[in-house]
Order: C-alpha cells, then sequence, then structure tokens
C-alpha cells in the first residue's frame, strides 16, 4: 500500500472515530437533559425539570410581612396583592376594595395588538395613522408631535413605557368587536366604554388588585402570546419613565417590569402593578393601589411597599439558607 493511500485509510478512520466520539457525546447529553417525570408522579413536573430543586426552602410564610404591611396602610384606601411567582404563595390586604384602572389598562391593550401581530394582521413596522381625535395631552407627549403616521413598535413603546394616551387612544381603534370581547372574557376589564362617549363612570369596571394582578400573571407566563412576544412586552415595561426602583430604593441589581397608573384631575388615585426580578430567581408579583393620596403621597406609599417587600424576601431567604445549610 502506498504512503498516500494508508495516510488516507489512517485520516478516514480518525475521521470516523471523532464522528463516534461526537455523536456518542451529543445522545449522551441528551438523555441526561430528558427529564424523568414518573407516570404517575404527583409532585410539580417543575421539579423534574430542574426549574426547582428538592428542599428549595422557597418563601411560603408572608404573615409577618402581611402584618407590617396592614399596620403601614391602616386608615387609608390602600389594596396590596404579593404572589411569589415561583411557588404561588400570596396574601392580600384590602382585598374587597375596587379601583378605576387607569392607565393600568394600556398592558391588556398591548396584548390584543400583539395577538394581531401574530395573526399577520400588523408588523411592528406597519405605520400607523395618528387621528386628530386620539391626540391627548394628559399623559405622554405624542399628542405634541407633528407626525400624522408612526410605526407599531413606536407607538407601543409610547404607550408601555412612557404610558402615553395618544398611542393608547391610536391603537385601541384597532380593536374590534370580537376582541373587546375576548378581553371581557379573559380579563375583568372592560374597553367596550371607551367607544361609548355617553359612558358615566358607574358604566366603568372597577377592579381589585388581584383582579387585575391575572394581566401580568398572564404575561409572565406568556399564556396568550409566543414567548419572544411577550418578552418584547415586558421589556417595554421595564424600561419604564416611572423609575420605580430608585423610589423604592432598591438595589440595583433588582429588575422591575411594571405599569403604574396616575390620575389626580379628576380622581386621585394612583396603581402601580409589575413584576420584581430579584437575584437568584426569585419572581414576585405585584399590584398597589391607592385611592385619596395626593401624587406624593401614594408615590411615596408604593415605593416603601416595595421596599419592605424586597426586604422581607432579602432577610427570610437568608434566614432559610443558614436553616437550610445547618441541616445539610
Amino acid at each position: 500500500m502506498s504512503r498516500i493511500k494508508k495516510f488516507l485509510v489512517v485520516e478516514t478512520g480518525i475521521i470516523l472515530l471523532l464522528s463516534i466520539l461526537v455523536f456518542t457525546e451529543y445522545t449522551q447529553e441528551e438523555v441526561q437533559q430528558e427529564p424523568k417525570i414518573p407516570e404517575n408522579s404527583l409532585l410539580s413536573p417543575r421539579v423534574y425539570l430542574g426549574v426547582l430543586e428538592p428542599k428549595s426552602y422557597l418563601i411560603t410564610n408572608f404573615d409577618p410581612l402581611e402584618e407590617a404591611l396592614s399596620k403601614k396602610i391602616s386608615g387609608k384606601n390602600v389594596s396590596i396583592y404579593i404572589q411569589n411567582l415561583r411557588d404561588g404563595s400570596s396574601f392580600e390586604l384590602n382585598e374587597e376594595q375596587r379601583f378605576f384602572p387607569l392607565s393600568l389598562n394600556k398592558v391588556p391593550l398591548a396584548i390584543s395588538i400583539m395577538q394581531k401581530v401574530e395573526r399577520g394582521n400588523l408588523t411592528l413596522e406597519t405605520k400607523i395613522k395618528i387621528p386628530d381625535a386620539a391626540r391627548d395631552q394628559y399623559s405622554g407627549d405624542l399628542y405634541n408631535i407633528p407626525a400624522k403616521e408612526l410605526s407599531l413598535d413606536f407607538l407601543m413603546q409610547k404607550m408601555l413605557s412612557e404610558s402615553d394616551n395618544t398611542a393608547f387612544y391610536t391603537l385601541l381603534a384597532y380593536l374590534n368587536e370580537e376582541d373587546l370581547s375576548f378581553l371581557l372574557d379573559y380579563y375583568p376589564v372592560n374597553f367596550d366604554v371607551y367607544y361609548n362617549p355617553k359612558a358615566t363612570a358607574n358604566e366603568f369596571v372597577y377592579l381589585t388588585a388581584n383582579d387585575y394582578s391575572n394581566v401580568f400573571r398572564s404575561l409572565y407566563l406568556s399564556t396568550l402570546l409566543e414567548t419572544e412576544n411577550s418578552e418584547y412586552l415586558l421589556e417595554l415595561l421595564r424600561n419604564n419613565t416611572l423609575d420605580i426602583t430608585t423610589v423604592a430604593g432598591l438595589p440595583d441589581n433588582v429588575v422591575v417590569a411594571h405599569k403604574f397608573g396616575v390620575g389626580f384631575v379628576n380622581i386621585q388615585s394612583m396603581h402601580d402593578c409589575g413584576i420584581m426580578y430579584i437575584p437568584e430567581k426569585t419572581r414576585l408579583l405585584y399590584c398597589i393601589m391607592t385611592d385619596g393620596l395626593n401624587q406624593e403621597q401614594a408615590t411615596n406609599m408604593i415605593g416603601s411597599i416595595l421596599k419592605s417587600l424586597h426586604d422581607y424576601v432579602i432577610e427570610s431567604r437568608k434566614e432559610l439558607g443558614i436553616y437550610k445549610e445547618h441541616l445539610s
């Protein structure tokens, strides 16, 4: 056999061996990643999928925090809903109290618009005409922009990140009766009254903090949208003109995706609902609604509640970590 033939045989053998090793490693890796969920398991599948580790010592007791916040809001028209999204533990204060949702309505509208994008009726690059009737000066600066049409992406940013009313009323016109009917079935939010110029305050839907929490929960779990579109909306809500992390005095490594609603013209109300992301996978859904406080008082109240929530979770996790280490 010539040297060239011998070289080719050896080279072919090496390539074949490497291919077998790569394939074997790949298949072993796939086998290792394959979740093994017993057929009749009664545990959460998230434990077997590795989303939750066994003996994780997740926070389930919010009673001390609930008691402290109850004293903080005593005598004030403030309602609170808190849920640990990792294990579902939750509590609420003044749960029966209902509030006008204000600009919180902009999030379900954004979800409905993104459903149209997924169906191919719109794209984020679609140019949307801005009707003069939609220009509203009470929130945002879009009403003052001379442009006659703007991209959907730009309007979504203005509506969610800056709570712009002109963007809201412009996009609201894209909802048809079927969209409205679905929103009413899925969320306790009534958009239909916005089409009725004779609607009175009694016809608007007033929500509890728990009612509205379903909107952010559906985004977090991506129950209505493809994952990339839920991420897109949460990212817009993260880049909010109301820097709630600064208001609450939270550490720089804490992220909050949230929507605020403010009304100090005909009513004195301010709400803030969203998700607080604390390092090491802690995810806290919150909704705080206030009425009868001036803007400074309401802002300080919301910030103080979020600070108390963050500090309680950090301290509880530290204590549980010590306890867990002691037992191991």
